[in-house]
C-alpha cells in the first residue's frame, strides 16, 4: 500500500473529500479517506498508482504528495522535559530576548529533522519513488542531455548547493549552512542509502534512478503562528536538505529554480511534522497559464481548469473557485450570476466546467476589471457593468449566485461593507428565484452576519455558515450558503 494525501483548503475539506469520492467511485472504493487534523490535507492508501488524470480531474485539490515519514505526536519538532514541550515557552524565550536559549532550541529542532531521514524506510522510497516515475515521468531525452551538460559545467556549484535545500516560496533568500559544519550520521533502518541499493536484482526503478541525474529542492510549509518555531521555514529546509544530500547519491543535485523532483517538510499548527514527496509540479513559466505581475510581484499559479490569463490585485486562486462552483452544484439550464466577478475567475470556472449547459453573468462596476474579464473569457460569458444595488435584470430569473465579496482589504473599504452587503441582500432577494441559491464567500463575517439579521436577511435562509483559511497569509475567510425563500 502506497500513501498518498493531498492538500486543500483548510476548513473545506469535507468539499474536497466530496469531490475525490464522487469523481472516483472505484478508486476509493474500498479506501477510506481520512482528514489529517491540524494540517488541511486528505489522506489515502492505494495499493497501485493513482489514475494519469487523478490531478487534472480534482479542481478543489492543491498538491498531490506520497508520504515518506511522519510523526503525528503534537510538539514532536520539540523538548520533552518541559523547556519546549509545545513551542509556547520556546516563543517566550524569544520575545524575552533569550538569544541563547533560542539557538539552543534551534539546534536541537535542526537535529531531530535531521535524524528524521534515517528514520524513512527504504521500502518507503522505493515506494514514493514509483509513484513520482509513474505520475510525472522522466524527462526526455533532449531534457536529459541538457541536464548532463549542466550538471557538468556546473558540478561544483551543485556540490555546494547540495548542501542546502532551502525554502523560496515565501521570496525569502536562500540560506547556507555552516561550512564547518560536520556531517550528521544519517542512517538507514537497515544502515544503507540510497546508493547502496545499486544492485542488479534489488530494484529496477531504484537502479533506473540511480543511473540519470535527478535535480531535487527541497521546500518547507508551515501551518503555525509567527514566531512559534524558533526557525523559519528556509532555515527548516535547508537542515532537511543538508541531510538528504548525504543519503542521496552524487548523481543527484539540487536547484532552486530548475528541477524535477520536489520534497516537502510539512509542520503542522501542533508541530507535528511530515515528510513528503511532490507529485504535483509547482508553478512556473512552462506549466502555468498565469504568470502575471501583482502590485511587483510576480504571481503564479498551477495549470488548472479555469485558469484566468490575465489577473487582478484580488484575483481568487483556482483553488477556491473550484470549491465554491462545486458547493453550488449548478444544474444544466440554471442561469448563474456572478454580481462582483472582478477579473472573472468565477464565471470563467463555471463555463470551463458546464459550457454552454448553463447562461453564465459576470458584472462589476469596474471598465478596468470588466475588461480583463473579456481578456480571459473571449465570447463565453455575458460581462455587465452594474452598480450591484441597481441590476438591471427581471425579478425572480437567476437560480445561483457564486461570488467573492469585497473584503474591504485590497478592494473597497471596510466601513462601508455593512451598506454594500445589505443592498446586495436586498438586491439578490428581488432577482433570485424562489429556492434559488447564493454561494459567497468574505472575510468580513461579522458584518454579513449583522445583515443577515436584519430587514434584507428575511429572504435568505442560511444552509452552512463556516470558516476557511485561504492564502500564505493565513486569512480566515466565511463562507455562506443560503437558499432565498418567500418573505413573509
Amino acid at each position: 500500500m502506497v500513501e498518498y494525501f493531498v492538500s486543500v483548503n483548510e476548513g473545506l475539506e469535507w468539499i474536497a473529500e466530496d469531490e475525490m469520492k464522487t469523481k472516483f467511485k472505484e478508486l476509493f472504493r474500498e479506501n477510506e479517506l481520512k482528514y489529517v487534523p491540524h494540517s488541511g490535507f486528505i489522506s489515502f492508501e492505494l495499493k497501485g498508482h493513482l489514475p494519469e488524470n487523478f490531478q487534472d480531474q480534482l479542481g478543489c485539490v492543491e498538491t498531490v504528495f506520497v508520504n515518506l515519514y511522519k510523526d503525528d505526536t503534537p510538539g514532536s519538532l520539540f523538548k520533552s522535559d518541559g523547556t519546549n514541550n509545545n513551542g509556547n515557552n520556546n516563543n517566550d524565550n524569544i520575545e524575552n530576548g533569550k538569544e541563547e536559549e533560542k539557538e539552543k532550541s534551534k539546534e536541537y529542532c535542526f537535529q531531530k529533522i535531521k535524524e528524521a531521514v534515517g528514520r524513512i524506510p527504504i521500502e518507503n522510497w522505493i515506494k514514493a519513488f514509483g509513484a513520482w516515475d509513474h505520475m510525472l515521468n522522466q524527462p526526455d531525452e533532449d531534457n536529459n542531455n541538457n541536464n548532463n551538460s549542466n550538471n557538468n559545467t556546473n558540478n561544483n556549484n551543485n556540490k555546494n548547493e547540495a548542501k542546502t535545500a532551502t525554502n523560496t516560496t515565501n521570496g525569502t533568500e536562500e540560506k547556507n549552512l555552516d561550512s564547518n559544519q560536520e556531517p550528521v550520521n544519517i542512517v538507514n533502518n537497515n544502515n544503507t542509502t540510497l546508493s547502496t541499493l545499486n544492485l542488479p536484482l534489488q530494484n529496477p526503478l531504484i537502479n533506473k534512478l540511480l543511473s540519470q541525474n535527478i535535480i531535487y529542492r527541497v521546500s518547507c510549509q508551515r501551518k503555525a503562528p509567527k514566531n512559534i518555531h524558533p526557525f523559519n521555514s528556509n532555515e527548516a529546509a535547508s537542515a532537511l536538505g543538508f541531510s538528504l544530500s548525504f543519503f542521496f547519491p552524487p548523481s543527484f543535485s539540487v536547484s532552486m529554480t530548475h528541477y524535477t523532483l520536489e520534497l516537502f517538510f510539512l509542520i503542522n499548527s501542533n508541530s507535528s511534522y511530515q515528510i513528503a514527496l511532490c507529485l504535483t509540479p509547482r508553478p512556473n513559466s512552462s506549466n502555468s497559464s498565469s504568470c502575471a505581475s501583482v502590485h511587483g510581484r510576480k504571481k503564479r499559479r498551477r495549470k488548472q481548469l479555469g485558469m484566468v490569463s490575465s489577473l487582478g490585485k484580488t484575483s481568487l486562486s483556482p483553488l477556491v473557485c473550484n470549491s465554491l462552483v462545486w458547493i453550488a452544484k449548478i444544474q444544466p439550464g440554471d442561469i448563474v450570476f456572478d454580481p462582483m466577478c472582478g477579473v472573472g475567475s468565477i464565471p470563467l470556472h463555471v463555463q470551463e466546467q458546464f459550457g454552454n449547459k448553463v447562461w453564465v453573468i459576470g458584472g462589476d462596476i469596474g471598465e478596468k476589471e470588466l475588461r480583463k474579464c473579456v481578456e480571459n473569457v473571449q465570447g463565453k460569458v455575458e460581462w455587465v457593468r452594474w452598480d450591484v444595488g441597481r441590476m438591471g435584470v427581471r425579478n425572480g430569473i437567476v437560480d445561483v449566485v457564486v461570488s467573492d465579496l469585497p473584503f474591504g482589504v485590497r478592494s473597497g473599504k471596510k466601513r462601508d461593507n455593512k451598506e454594500l452587503y445589505s443592498r446586495l441582500l436586498r438586491e439578490w432577494g428581488r432577482v433570485v428565484r424562489e429556492g434559488g441559491k447564493v454561494v459567497m464567500i468574505t472575510a468580513d463575517k461579522e458584518v454579513m452576519d449583522e445583515c443577515l439579521s436584519g430587514e434584507n436577511g428575511k429572504s435568505w435562509r442560511v444552509d452552512k455558515r463556516c470558516e476557511f483559511v485561504m492564502g500564505w497569509n493565513g486569512m480566515v475567510v466565511g463562507l455562506f450558503i443560503m437558499r432565498q425563500i418567500p418573505n413573509k
